[in-house]
């Protein structure tokens, strides 16, 4: 396993195994296609490999079931859309289809931070210039990110913002008039706000952070026997006055308290989900085995 290890991980890489006994990095085997490997050290010195083949074409949003409510908020001049996902479900072929949109559709200047590069960009109508973390940017990222606005970009996309750097470049971006796409990892629309508003460092941050904000958008991958694969389902929080003002107020909490009353605001994951079930695209023995669908809601979308 070693030896596979050093013939596939560059000289810098095997050095930030050896430091932090955990690299991520995307390997091409020409004439066989790209991988994304995680290597880490396990029982005390053992090395493990997870592999990922990933994908050449990236999919149109459409063929992905990305809500045409999405899509439409790619034309605004600014601001920040979040689109968070469970990992393994989706989340970066679906920012890479938002992207890939914008590139088809818009002359302007794209930049992204990626760690790492899952997919290729080429450029169409746009310049898309992709930085993998790490190997195509400088080991700090506080410097990284203090210097990104000078790129110029008309649009910003960070795939896994993880960070304070990340989360305040996003924030200041969006507040100049750069749309800015963040990825991250949560569960619901509720989880994916307050875990970026839990990196800000002040009330002024905060404040930025809510008028901002666009949209949240969490989706799942859930079985379908029709389509015969995994299909995407979702919800969205809308970033109106007065959802910018319980989050300007830290009450994320209250939103989520008040989401059956939130019409036109906040669109459930169950409402997604009985659209799917209505029509066929998804059965009941796939639901069963999805402990976080809340049925009872799901019951109340399917009535009505």
């Amino acid at each position: 396993m070693y030896e596979f290890v050093k013939e596939v991980l560059p000289e810098d890489a095997m050095q930030d195994l050896e430091e932090k006994k955990e690299v991520e990095f995307t390997y091409l085997k020409p004439g066989v296609g790209r991988y994304r490997m995680n290597i880490y050290y396990q029982k005390g010195g053992e090395i493990a490999v997870a592999v990922k083949k990933l994908e050449e074409e990236i999919p149109s949003a459409a063929s992905l079931g990305v809500p045409d409510s999405l899509i439409s908020l790619l034309d605004r001049k600014g601001g920040l859309i979040i689109v968070s996902s469970a990992r393994g479900q989706g989340k970066d072929t679906t920012i890479a289809a938002l992207v890939d949109h914008i590139n088809s559709t818009k002359s302007c200047n794209i930049i992204t931070f990626e760690d790492p590069i899952e997919f290729i960009h080429h450029h169409k109508m746009s310049n898309v210039n992709q930085r993998e973390l790490g190997r195509d940017t400088d080991k700090s990222l506080k410097d990284v990110f203090d210097r990104v606005t000078k790129h110029d970009p008309d649009v910003l996309v960070i795939s896994n913002a993880k960070d304070k750097y990340m989360v305040d470049t996003a924030v200041m971006a969006a507040q100049k008039g750069i749309l800015v796409i963040v990825g991250l990892n949560a569960i619901d629309v509720f989880s994916a706000v307050e875990q970026l508003i839990s990196t800000l460092s002040d009330d002024y941050m905060k404040a930025l952070f809510a008028r901002s904000m666009i949209a949240a958008y969490v989706q799942r991958l859930i079985w379908s026997k029709k389509a015969k694969k995994r299909i995407l389902i979702w919800e969205k929080l809308i970033a109106t006055p007065r959802i910018q003002k319980y989050i300007r107020d830290d009450k994320v909490y209250y939103i989520k308290g008040q989401a059956t009353s939130l019409r036109g605001e906040y669109f459930p994951i169950e409402e997604s989900l009985a659209k799917a079930v209505k029509s066929g695209i998804v059965t009941d023995d796939a639901i069963q085995s999805e402990p976080w669908i809340n049925m009872d809601i799901l019951r109340a979308y399917l009535e009505r």
